[in-house]
């Protein structure tokens, strides 16, 4: 699982943003040839949507968005039980879409506490329980940005599920209430009312999201 773009038929790494210099890695063929076994690629955030497809609570669910939330916010698709990367593996990408003066990134993810409160979430959050007004704000205001990142993938998917993982998720019921609130004002209330929001509850989806890829390989969707 590859926290960038990838070319999932070659198994070449396209490029990372958080290490510039890996640049088109032919990922596959080095491990292959290292260990002598096949190997596969792919997003790591696609990774976790397949996990919690397979092995986590989206097992019950036939579609379903993944939504990775930690350093940055990662998307990957299931439909109809397979895994859709797109081309480049790059659908679910959300993250990046314009989003107020930045990207959906910017608010939905550790960069939003660290940007606007100068703090990280797990600090933020400890603060928040003890009643602190302004940490309790700022969860109020991730859920409400977050809200309106899932409200797009409503427009766009209409999934029966989202699951919500990463380090972020732990703080879900600082920001449920808020995140709730800004769906509510999702257009289609008979959509809206089908939709399972849930948080993973396994800390490794992703890892066994990478491993099902092995398994699944015939299911996987890319252009």
């Amino acid at each position: 699982g590859i926290p960038g773009l990838v070319d999932t038929r070659e198994g070449v790494v396209l490029g990372l943003a958080n290490i510039p210099s890996f640049q088109h890695v032919e990922l596959k063929k080095f491990l292959s040839h290292r260990f002598g076994k096949p190997v596969f690629v792919n997003n790591d955030a696609n990774c976790f949507a397949i996990g919690v497809h397979k092995y986590g609570v989206g097992r019950p669910f036939k579609n379903l968005v993944g939504i990775t939330l930690g350093t940055g916010t990662g998307g990957g698709i299931v439909i109809n039980g397979q895994l859709y990367s797109g081309v480049n593996s790059a659908a679910g990408e959300w993250c990046s879409a314009p989003y107020l003066d930045q990207n959906y990134e910017y608010y939905c993810s550790g960069k939003f506490f660290e940007n606007f409160y100068n703090s990280r979430p797990k600090a933020l959050a400890k603060q928040a329980m003890q009643g602190d007004p302004v940490a309790i704000r700022a969860f109020e205001e991730f859920g409400h940005h977050l809200g309106e990142l899932l409200k797009v993938i409503l427009y766009s998917l209409a999934p029966e599920a989202i699951v919500l993982g990463g380090s972020i998720r732990k703080t879900f019921p600082l920001f449920k209430k808020s995140l709730y609130q800004t769906l509510s004002t999702f257009s289609y209330p008979t959509v809206l009312n089908q939709l399972e929001i849930l948080i993973s509850e396994l800390d490794e989806t992703a890892i066994h999201g990478a491993v099902a890829l092995v398994d699944v390989e015939e299911d996987v969707v890319s252009v």
